[in-house]
Formats: C-alpha cells, sequence, structure tokens
C-alpha cells in the first residue's frame, strides 16, 4: 500500500474540513464509501502500520467515523481524527474498512480477524500544513 502525502492547508475547520479533503481523495481513487474509519496516529509509526495493519500494541484502536469528524470539526475534540494526528510531529491519518473491525466499546474497535489486519486497511496518508 501507497501512503499518500496531504496538503491541508485548505483546511480551515469551518468552510473546508480536513475530512473533506480526504474524502475527496478517496472518491477520486474509488476507495470512498460512507461508512469507512478514520484514525489520526503519529506518521512516525507508519511503518508499524504497514507491516502489522495497526500503529500501536494492544487489542483495541481508536477510530472515528465520518459522522464524529463533521459534528467536532471545528473543536478540540476527541472524536475528531484530524486531532489526534495533529499532536504529533508527522501527522498522519489510517483509513480502514470497518468490515472488518468490530465496535467493543464507544469508539473503540477490535480486529474481526488479528490474522489479517492489513486487510482493513483502506488508505494511509500523512497530512502537511494540518491547522497551521
Amino acid at each position: 500500500m501507497n501512503v499518500k502525502t496531504v496538503d491541508m492547508s485548505e483546511a480551515d475547520g469551518y468552510v473546508v474540513i480536513a475530512l473533506d479533503i480526504i474524502m475527496e481523495d478517496l472518491k477520486e481513487a474509488g476507495l470512498y464509501r460512507p461508512n469507512l474509519l478514520y484514525r489520526g496516529f503519529n506518521g512516525m509509526r507508519i511503518p508499524i502500520l504497514l507491516k502489522t495493519g495497526q500503529d500501536i500494541i494492544g487489542e483495541i484502536i481508536y477510530c472515528s467515523t465520518e459522522e464524529d469528524g463533521r459534528e467536532h470539526s471545528g473543536t478540540k475534540e476527541t472524536e475528531n481524527p484530524f486531532f489526534y494526528a495533529f499532536d504529533t510531529k508527522k501527522p498522519a491519518l489510517a483509513v480502514f474498512n470497518p468490515d472488518h473491525l468490530l465496535l467493543v466499546k464507544p469508539m473503540g474497535y477490535k480486529f474481526k480477524n488479528p490474522l489479517q489486519k492489513l486487510e482493513a486497511l483502506v488508505a494511509v496518508y500523512t497530512l502537511n500544513h494540518l491547522f497551521e
């Protein structure tokens, strides 16, 4: 899977939100569907994500829905995946197919098949100029 770098400088959090830019790119690539899950993370962990299917150790990953990203686009709420990415030196976003994940607690997901985590990964982005 390729990692795409996206310029987020047009995202002002009101007229254009960061999620709009990602969704447009997913649509252009033919990867978009309304129920995708979004996870902001430290881009320094991209090699681990691409090897294992997740950027952290543990059974649960926290992801946001498109609705979460829209509802909290102008605030620093925990539901907005871009704010997790923003708090790192190399902001990144992973996009997951929800068919491969099971919701186990609010925003907390487990992989249905832990041996096939990479199959859940739809796209990976590094985010330039996020909230500058």
